[in-house]
């Protein structure tokens, strides 16, 4: 695989792209446009202060990207606000006057081949849910300290899992799939008690902005300046300042935030001096990038059931299943989007575009029948992009303390990291990117006085 350092080698040298006026030499520069990097800059905006960013990519967003599928928009990475009362992003989105559809995910059809599960069986599976939650929840309670175990062991001789019918066990392994383990990113059985016990979401209903997450984008964005295809390559605090080099020259401020994905941190692709403390680097180590991926079609017409939020057909893959949710509402046209995690999604990075449109159309007709042929296809692979480096961070199984807050201490006092890998509250969600955000910038601003 072409590393990041020579990709970058070949990469040309942008002009300035401003989203607001170009202001006076900054203060204070954030490295990383995606909603983390957004926030800081705009609570530092607010704070006084002279602030830059600076984007490797030649868009805002980061993980959150809103691309175009023969003209209708679809979102790529981020795409839900999950939990709207309280929640940042709920309230920007007021602000900017922008519109969503709320998906319920209890409306949804699972498959077996292309026979429909009842309303009987999906009662029994919903009951076999509810149970296994309460067993991680008291499997976790009883683990001593500096222990840990997996999810799919702690249901082995599960007496009311082992009376039920193999088809509602098997829907309960995807019910668990849908709410577990593409929340972390990963297959179920790569996932532990104490990885998935972080965090929790805001009350209240999932939404889907209509248009996409570009409209949440350019509203946290607007009046910043921002510098895009600038990729930092090292960063060295200084006495006085600190020093960033990148592939357009070297800039210097008197302090930094540094929000790009943990996958970046873990690579390497920055150099930072002085390096992360040691408590940083366990942390890091403590922690990975998750694979998560979308297959986005575009059909001339509906096929699929009206009514219904999402569905899948549950038959036992090796590979894990795919997650299929109607995105009509917000994109404005039949499209049908795909997600996939852990073994599933790193397939869909070493195919290319028809390969894995086959593969998902191949899902479908094994619900449906005969479908029609797609007409536009968008597939994401986050895991090859040398900015992401993966979808979201996850937790390693095994007792590793509180290791995000770790990673929010500041670095020589005048270097904050700021990302959803950052964020104790909501890790791996945009709305904890965007509280980290601004989390970094108060501890900056303090720190610079």
């Amino acid at each position: 695989m072409t590393s990041r350092r020579r990709l970058l080698a070949g990469l040309a040298v942008a002009p300035l792209v401003a989203t607001g006026a170009r202001a006076a030499e900054p203060d204070v520069i954030v490295v990383g446009a995606g909603f983390a990097g957004l926030a800081a800059a705009r609570e530092l905006t607010r704070r006084g202060r002279r602030v830059r960013v600076l984007e490797a990519r030649d868009r805002l967003g980061g993980r959150a990207h809103t691309a175009a599928l023969a003209g209708a928009p679809v979102d790529m990475g981020a795409a839900w606000i999950h939990g709207i009362d309280g929640n940042p992003l709920a309230a920007l989105a007021r602000e900017a006057g922008l519109r969503w559809h709320e998906t319920d995910f209890d409306r949804r059809a699972l498959f077996e081949g292309s026979e429909r599960l009842t309303a009987v069986e999906l009662r029994a599976v919903d009951a076999l849910r509810t149970g296994a939650l309460a067993r991680f929840d008291a499997a976790r309670r009883r683990l001593p300290p500096d222990t840990d175990a997996g999810l799919v062991a702690t249901l082995l001789g599960w007496p009311e899992l082992e009376r039920a019918s193999p088809r509602v066990r098997q829907a309960l392994r995807f019910e668990l799939h849908s709410e577990i383990a593409l929340e972390w990113a990963a297959d179920l059985d790569a996932l532990s008690l104490r990885a998935i016990d972080e965090g929790e979401n805001p009350r209240g209903a999932h939404v889907m902005p209509v248009g996409g997450y570009r409209g949440l984008i350019d509203a946290l964005a607007e009046g910043l300046e921002v510098r895009r295809s600038s990729p930092v390559l090292a960063i060295r605090v200084r006495d006085d300042d600190v020093e960033l080099r990148t592939t357009q020259g070297t800039l210097a401020a008197r302090g930094v935030v540094l929000a790009v994905p943990l996958g970046v941190l873990e690579a390497g692709d920055i150099a930072l001096e002085p390096s992360p403390g040691r408590r940083a680097r366990e942390a890091i180590a403590a922690l990975t990038m998750g694979r998560m991926n979308r297959i986005a079609l575009r059909f001339p017409r509906r096929f699929w059931p009206e009514g219904i939020a999402r569905f899948a057909e549950i038959g036992p893959g090796f590979d894990g299943p795919l997650e299929w949710f109607d995105l009509t509402p917000t994109a404005g046209a039949p499209v049908l989007a795909a997600l996939a995690s852990g073994r599933r999604a790193n397939l869909i990075e070493s195919e290319d575009d028809a390969a894995v449109a086959a593969l998902a159309r191949a899902d479908l007709e094994r619900m449906f029948g005969a479908v029609p042929e797609p007409t536009a296809v968008l597939v994401s692979r986050w895991g090859r992009d040398a900015f992401a480096r993966g979808a979201y961070s996850r937790r390693l199984p095994g007792d590793h303390g509180d290791v995000r807050a770790a990673l929010a201490e500041p670095i020589a006092g005048r270097l904050v990291l700021a990302g959803e890998h950052v964020d104790t509250a909501a890790p791996g969600t945009t709305h904890g990117a965007y509280r980290s955000g601004i989390a970094a910038a108060r501890r900056l601003d303090k720190a610079l006085g």
